[in-house]
């Protein structure tokens, strides 16, 4: 990932059209839904935890807040729960599924 979505907005010359920040908006909250959907909360989403890349795909980071609403087992760690449902460390929005 190239930056994160404040630096984005923050460097772009140009503003971005309408639909586009529809679209982005949409993919964030299509993730958190996906999230709680796993009994999973992030409790941080804001600009600096969402990662872009040069096509403008992005994907949520930081889970270090994040909280389950699932007990979890005594061999694992709150980050290692995370680590295996998300391996790769962040989830791509457009196609997290």
């Amino acid at each position: 990932m190239d930056c994160n979505l404040y630096e984005f907005y923050k460097n772009k010359k140009s503003l971005f059209n309408l639909d586009k920040i529809r679209s982005v908006g949409h993919d964030i909250l299509e993730a958190a839904a996906y999230l709680h959907e796993k009994g999973l909360f992030h409790r941080d989403i804001k600009p600096e935890n969402i990662l872009v890349n040069g096509d403008r795909e992005i994907k949520m980071a930081d889970f270090g807040s994040c909280k389950s609403t699932q007990p979890l087992s005594q061999t694992f760690t709150h980050h290692l729960h995370i680590q295996s449902i998300f391996p790769h460390g962040g989830i791509d929005l457009p196609k997290f599924f």
